[in-house]
């Protein structure tokens, strides 16, 4: 029997853009402790931040990854900027971004349909991606003589 969801999908390090994202998650959370430890915070607190920054990390490039699968680079993406502007920005609300990436595994994709008709007058795809709505087939009266 196939799983209803993917929420408890494992993480395959044999992809190296999975192996790159553990090692990305894990020097925003070296770098995250590191400043923190030298701006004077406590060990708890600079634990706290430096898992918060790794999670982001690691949500940003988990929810595009969800959004995009076709593109690993576009989740890569998503997980470097992420990681640029952890250094203004402050962390973002963590469980948000767990909620959001538990909906998007919870909810099945939606693929889109290619509706044919090969009594259209442009073809079997006329009107496949249109936002009108199809005009009604076309028939053609032939008079015997």
């Amino acid at each position: 029997m196939q799983p209803q969801s993917g929420i408890a999908r494992p993480l395959d390090l044999s992809y190296q853009t999975n192996r790159i994202i553990v090692l990305l998650a894990l020097a925003t959370f070296l770098v995250s402790a590191a400043a923190s430890t030298l701006a004077g915070t406590g060990i708890v607190e600079t634990l706290i931040l430096g898992s918060g920054a790794a999670l982001a990390v690691f949500l940003a490039w988990a929810l595009c990854r969800e959004a995009d699968p076709d593109h690993d680079l576009s989740a890569l993406l998503a997980a470097v900027m992420t990681t640029g502007a952890l250094v203004v920005l402050p962390i973002p609300d963590i469980l948000t971004l767990l909620w959001a990436l538990l909906v998007i595994r919870v909810v099945p994709p939606r693929r889109p349909t290619v509706s044919s008709s090969s009594s259209s007058p442009c073809g079997p795809c006329h009107g496949a991606f249109s936002l009108r709505a199809p005009s009604p087939p076309r028939h053609s009266s032939s008079t015997a003589d």
